[in-house]
């Protein structure tokens, strides 16, 4: 009974979720519609206005295009020599002076007036282009637009003015006049229309191109004709209309919208302007891009829920595998602790085997400085006093000797394995000179050394041995920073309880970075083959070894100075 209570309670949920699917579906369809709806209402008026700002710019073109030329012609009909020229032609009949100033201030000037034409009693006397077979359709009134036709049917614009007997006409190539507002907007989409302000005269862009035809007999093959006979019908206000049509050339219905300024109200005075444009295939794409949005929208929903049901079992999953990562992550820092122990365990294996063989290459220099120096001392006692050339030359010998086995000799103790680490009251200087010899064979040519030592006598309580190899490292560090030469100054002084010990470089110097990781073990900047990384790191641990401290300062560019501080010996105090 409980178990048929439950399913009856089970069966009623899903039926108002099912409920609840469908209205939210229909919902959703309804408000859809009304977005799809809304869009193209959208589409239409930014269309609408997009093609009333192009028509005003067309009419606003045309107007300074009649406006300019006619200053032109008024300029040049008001020049003296014009003036002469035109008194000459009308005493005499000498047309020559008259035509040269026609055609040499205004055709010359100006790429879209074709000719210049003078008009006399009503029929034109003289043109810049030689032909008079021109035929003026309208009134022959000063600063009046005509249309103009010559013999081929050729058709033009002619901007009269007249002076007193005479009346001159430009005549403006009305394709070319076209091509030059219409280029700058046409689009493939929005198309300009020029009719005359009398109906039979009609300037277009079609399937051929440009075309400029009388509007008597023209078919849809022909034009844009619902456009045309819009057109052709309007009154005197500005409109804007949307048709249907059929455009010829592709065989497709097409939503068109037109804007036009009839020509009693446009600002050029002569042609009624339009532009029609597409705007159906804009609604379709709008419309296109709001289903692909739903789409998408229900893709990203059902991915969502994908992902909360992935997330719910990574959840049960996380536990159990952050135990394991806690567990790979210790065992990951034991191995990295027991690969770092062995890689140094292996360098100081190498650097007791280097100790070893230094210790066995310099008895072995030994061997062979001793008899250089007996025999060198030998030669000397049997030499001639007066030959003292010879006497120098063979004191060089001994002298140099005698310096190669004193380098060897502190060589050889450095290398020895240091089983003795009593320490003892040394002075701090005394080493600093003996090391500076020990490494002056490293010393690149072009670093000059300079030493301020001011303990002498001052005793440090440490190990001798191993305060010699933290001054090597110091000075070999500073010699690989100088390669290329600088100077290198090594500084004591008495602070306290302290002997302060300072190792000045002019080398490159470091960044802020490096210095944070100079003294660990293994830490080199060098190229391969060329550093340890265990030199700073042996300065380190022998400066704690004799519980002192040290510091470093570095300034990228311009070198590096290490400061080690080391207590005085208690007797010293």
């Amino acid at each position: 009974m409980d178990r048929l209570q439950w399913l009856k309670r089970k069966g009623r949920s899903f039926y108002a979720l099912l409920i609840l699917s469908v209205f939210l579906t229909i919902s959703g369809a309804v408000m859809m519609a009304r977005v799809l709806h809304q869009a193209a209402q959208l589409v239409i008026a930014t269309q609408s206005n997009h093609l009333r700002g192009l028509v005003a710019s067309a009419d606003r073109m045309l107007k300074l295009e009649f406006d300019d030329l006619y200053t032109d012609l008024d300029y040049v009909l008001e020049r003296r020599g014009f003036a002469m020229a035109e008194s000459t032609y009308l005493e005499t009949g000498d047309e020559t002076d008259l035509l040269y100033r026609m055609e040499e201030s205004l055709v010359g000037r100006r790429e879209n007036v074709a000719t210049v034409v003078a008009i006399r009693d009503g029929e034109i006397c003289l043109s810049t282009n030689g032909s008079t077979d021109y035929v003026m359709h309208g009134e022959l009134e000063s600063r009046q637009t005509v249309l103009c036709t010559h013999g081929d049917q050729q058709m033009y614009l002619a901007f009269l003015v007249s002076r007193g007997e005479m009346t001159y006409a430009a005549l403006m190539d009305i394709r070319q006049c076209y091509e030059d507002i219409a280029h700058t907007f046409e689009d493939g989409s929005t198309f300009l229309k020029l009719l005359s302000g009398d109906g039979n005269f009609l300037l277009h862009t079609w399937v051929d191109g440009i075309s400029a035809t009388q509007t008597k007999g023209l078919t849809e093959a022909d034009c844009d004709l619902p456009a045309v006979n819009i057109m052709l019908g309007a009154g005197e206000e500005s409109l804007t209309a949307s048709y249907d049509l059929t455009v010829g050339y592709t065989g497709e219905e097409h939503q068109l919208m037109l804007a036009m300024i009839p020509a009693k109200s446009s600002a050029n005075g002569f042609f009624s302007v339009g532009v029609s444009g597409h705007f159906d295939e804009a609604i379709k794409a709008q419309r296109t891009m709001i289903v692909r949005v739903v789409a998408y929208g229900s893709m990203i929903a059902v991915g969502l829920m994908l992902l909360v049901m992935l997330a719910v079992e990574l959840c049960r999953k996380s536990r159990r595998n952050e135990a394991e990562v806690r567990l790979l992550q210790r065992k990951n820092e034991e191995i990295r602790q027991t690969l770092e122990a062995s890689q140094e365990l292996a360098h100081h294996q190498r650097l007791e085997i280097i100790g070893t063989m230094t210790s066995s290459i310099a008895h072995e220099f030994n061997n062979l400085l001793t008899p250089i120096m007996g025999y060198s001392m030998m030669t000397l006692g049997k030499l001639p006093e007066e030959d003292e050339e010879l006497c120098d030359n063979v004191a060089a010998i001994y002298e140099a000797s005698r310096k190669a086995k004193t380098i060897i000799a502190r060589l050889g103790e450095m290398s020895r394995k240091n089983t003795d680490m009593t320490f003892r009251p040394v002075e701090l200087d005394a080493v600093i000179v003996r090391t500076l010899e020990t490494a002056h064979p490293a010393q690149p040519g072009k670093v000059q050394v300079e030493t301020d030592l001011q303990c002498p006598g001052v005793k440090v309580l440490g190990h001798e041995t191993n305060l010699s190899q933290m001054i090597l490292n110091l000075l070999l560090n500073a010699y690989q920073e100088m390669e290329q030469g600088g100077r290198l100054t090594l500084r004591t002084r008495r602070k306290d309880a302290c002997v302060e010990m300072e190792v000045q470089d002019s080398g490159s110097g470091m960044t802020q970075e490096v210095l944070q990781h100079i003294f660990e073990p293994f830490f080199t900047t060098k190229e391969g083959g060329k550093g340890t990384g265990l030199g700073l790191a042996i300065v380190q641990q022998v400066v704690e070894n004799h519980q002192g401290e040290i510091t470093v300062e570095s300034i990228l560019g311009q070198g590096t100075t290490f400061r080690v501080r080391l207590p005085v010996n208690e007797e010293e105090k």
